[in-house]
């Protein structure tokens, strides 16, 4: 597993991340929305690689509420079609 902290890296995620979101982001739309989601929510992508090709992403982002502090919502979880009911996930 490996945090996607380039704007190439995040580029990368996009034909896997369209996969799980039904309205079929445009590649421009997703880097504004991770840009945005990064920089004010403290978002953050994780990817599992295999062969050098992204296989499973998984975003999520810190928060605090009042009766317990460091929760960490998980915002996206997809596997890729061709690999899910494998245990990946």
């Amino acid at each position: 597993m490996k945090e996607l902290l380039s704007k190439e890296e995040i580029k990368q995620s996009f034909k896997l991340m369209n996969e799980l979101r039904k309205h079929k982001l445009s590649l421009e739309s997703y880097l504004e929305k991770f840009d945005l989601a990064q920089k004010t929510q403290n978002y953050k992508l994780f990817a599992w690689f295999e062969k050098g090709e992204i296989i499973a992403l998984c975003g999520v982002m810190p928060f605090n509420v009042l009766y317990h502090t460091n929760c960490l919502y998980i915002c996206d979880f997809v596997v890729s079609e061709n690999l899910r009911g494998q245990g990946i996930g």
